[in-house]
């Protein structure tokens, strides 16, 4: 390739794929571009449910390897080396999070370790993509709730409705709170203000209690994992928000921003809220 010619080539896969409206459909378009740039005759788009671990087949053209090819991005015993190869497969690791990946295909000749190292580099775009729509995701969401507020919204309703979302953005699969004081300052337990239950879904019955971010729900197994953001008001810390996990995934860097801009507006409600049971 002439000089300059990889770089044109990623800003152009870029710009392609920033103009997709939809994430599936912006994964087929970044199958059938890598394919095309690769001279692939099939490929095939992965995605992952980081929940359930569970793969789809959300894309493919041509003779591809099906879901059995998802094992490419999970068990190295399943991929082929870099160099010489018909098959080439990278992951999309938007947040280090492996949340899908891509395969290309061709009968021959086969694929070199520079074509590999371009697929590489359209997967990194793809996860870029991928972070960008989940931050103007969470960008969306943290203004409803500020607007819902603004409406006049009871705050609880929206302290429920950020739960809500909470939920959507992170690996969330056990429960979600809101308590109001100070968490864990000297391991004291605060007022429990909003709690969603998530297995079974549900309120919990502990709202009004005095709970520490760890301590069980009953009816509920242990959590393997529990994440705290403090809630803020005009700077001074006024409750936190825990989210709970079952397991597998491990929360992550896009989980915390997530929960970080949502605990904004969290705070205007939780801090109305108080003003209102005084």
């Amino acid at each position: 390739m002439r000089p300059g010619a990889h770089a044109d080539e990623l800003l152009a896969f870029a710009w392609r794929l920033s103009r997709v409206a939809s994430r599936r459909r912006m994964l087929r378009v970044a199958g059938d571009e890598a394919r095309l740039r690769l001279g692939g005759t099939a490929m095939a788009v992965y995605w992952r449910d980081r929940r359930r671990d569970a793969w789809t087949l959300v894309a493919g053209h041509g003779s591809h390897g099906g879901l059995d090819d998802a094992l490419l991005f999970t068990d190295p015993r399943a991929r082929d080396p870099k160099t010489a190869v018909t098959r080439l497969a990278r992951p999309f690791r938007p947040h280090e999070r492996l949340a899908g990946g891509l395969a290309i295909y061709r009968p021959g000749p086969v694929f070199s370790y520079r074509e590999a190292a371009r697929l590489g580099r359209f997967s990194r775009i793809v996860s870029a993509e991928l972070e960008s729509r989940q931050a103007a995701a969470v960008r969306a969401a943290t203004a409803r709730l500020y607007r819902k507020l603004a409406e006049g919204v009871r705050p609880i309703d929206v302290l429920y409705h950020g739960l809500d979302a909470a939920a959507v953005f992170t690996r969330a699969d056990h429960s979600l709170s809101v308590l109001a004081g100070r968490p864990g300052a000297g391991g004291g337990a605060c007022p429990v203000v909003a709690e969603k239950l998530l297995v079974p879904p549900g309120r919990s019955a502990r709202i009004g209690r005095a709970a520490t971010p760890s301590e069980p729900i009953a009816g509920l197994r242990d959590p393997a994992e529990v994440i705290i953001v403090g809630i803020e008001s005009l700077g001074n810390p006024i409750g936190a928000l825990v989210v709970r996990s079952l397991g597998g995934d491990s929360f992550d860097s896009g989980d915390a921003a997530a929960l970080r801009a949502l605990c904004r507006p969290l705070g205007l409600a939780l801090s109305r809220l108080a003003s209102r049971s005084r």
